[in-house]
Formats: C-alpha cells, structure tokens, sequence
C-alpha cells in the first residue's frame, strides 16, 4: 500500500492511504489554524482582564530609553548607516508592561561603479503584559512585528502567550525566563510562500548594574516550529551602556 500526502481543501493536509482508498486520517493544518486562531482570542481576553486586575495598584511613572547612532565612512567605499532604538517599561505591583522598537538602515556605494547598494533595511515592534500570580510566578502574553526589505520579508507577525519565572529582581540584577506557545504568520515579497504556523517560544532576559555608571543587558528568544523543530526562528541582543549623566548615555549593542 501507498501512503500519499495531498491538500483537497485549501485548509488543511489530508493523508491519503492508497489510491483508492480515500480516507481523511487529519488535517493537521486546519488544526493549526484554529488552534492558532483561539490562542490569538485568548490573547486579547487575557490582556484586557489584566489590565482590569491592575487597576487597584499603584501606577509608577513610565521608565524608558531612546538611542540613535550614525556610522559614515569613506575610502574604497562610501557607506552610511542608521540605526534607532527606544524601550519602554511599566512596572507595577501586580504586572509590567513592556514595549520596544528598533530600526537599522544601510547604504553602500561602490566607487568603481558608482552604485549605491542597501545592506540592510529592517525594523521591528514588539509588546508584552506580564501578570504576577506571586512574586516569582507570572503569566504573559506578548507580540511582536517585523519588516526585512533585503532578506524580502515583507512582515512577520507573532502573538503568543505562556508562563514565566522571575529569578532575581532588584535594583543591580534582573533575570527571567519564560515558556508557552505562540502563532506565526510570514509573508515574503518574493517566491517564498506565505507561511502561518503555530510555534513553541523559549527565552530569558538579564540585566545587570555593573558599576554605578555601567550596565549590561542580554535576552534571547527562540520560536521553534511545532511541526519540525528544526524549523525555528531566533533572535538575541546583548548591550553595553555607560551613563555620562543620569540622563544621557552611550551604548554598543
């Protein structure tokens, strides 16, 4: 007997035992897909109780941090490039908020041609709600949206939600890791094509006061595909940042 894969539908993986024997044994895909649609409701459900369960805490002020960097060399080649960066956090007695965002561009000229060619062109915005079931426990639901013109990713788009351990948290050391599930849609402005998906999530994040005027920052996210873990998607970012004054400081990240 012969066992074939085929999609009848449009929505789903149909597993095909014979040729003549139709069976439908699952549609692995439809699955995904309203599974991955329910987490997405979930999601926003879960986000607007927690913001009604916080109201009874106090409201500290926002904490946060815009940088910007500009390289411009010149020689056999001419390149400039950009980036931005800003964070933002709200720490209340039963939950945080955290958002971000971040941009780079970069241009390079050839002079034996004359040509200027785009090295990198992206950006990204994040968000996260963490609600405290202790002072060590909480749950979290997050987001997450990109855009890569040179690797011709038009966007990828995540939300996901899961449980989390706070470690350490005081004023010198920050250090957390956390685990759930999350959803997936990609799309591609070439051949490639578009892709919706339910992922695992994985990360840690640890922030540590060095010195008084110098702090280190490091986090890692890992997305990998439930289908075949092999397939998954990673980022991670690691920052030195040195205070002149309280207000301003410089960073290599």
């Amino acid at each position: 007997r012969e066992l074939l894969m085929e999609d009848t539908s449009g929505h789903g993986l149909t597993i095909v035992v014979g040729q003549n024997d139709r069976e439908r044994v699952v549609l692995l895909e439809k699955m995904t897909m309203i599974f991955g649609r329910s987490l997405f409701v979930f999601l926003v459900m879960l986000i607007l109780a927690g913001a009604g369960w916080a109201q009874d805490t106090v409201d500290p002020n926002w904490t946060g941090q815009i940088s910007a960097g500009w390289t411009s060399a010149r020689g056999n080649s001419s390149t400039d490039s950009l980036s931005l960066s800003a964070s933002a956090e709200k720490r209340r007695e039963k939950d945080r908020i955290s958002l971000g965002a971040d941009y780079a561009n970069g241009r390079q000229k050839v002079e034996s041609t004359g040509k200027k060619e785009t090295s990198e062109d992206w950006w990204r915005a994040l968000g996260k709600y963490d609600y405290f079931f202790s002072p060590k426990w909480f749950g979290f639901v997050n987001g997450r949206y990109e855009s890569d013109k040179v690797a011709e990713l038009d966007y990828r788009a995540l939300a996901g939600a899961g449980l989390g351990h706070q470690f350490i948290e005081n004023k010198r050391t920050n250090f957390s890791i956390e685990a759930g599930l999350a959803h997936q849609w990609e799309s591609f402005d070439n051949a490639t094509p578009d892709n919706e998906q339910v992922t695992g999530q994985a990360s840690y994040k640890v922030t540590h006061q060095l010195r008084d005027t110098i702090k280190l920052f490091h986090d890692l996210s890992y997305f990998p595909s439930m289908e075949q873990f092999s397939d998954y998607y990673l980022t991670t970012s690691g920052e030195v940042r040195a205070h002149f004054t309280e207000n301003m400081f410089s960073s290599f990240k």
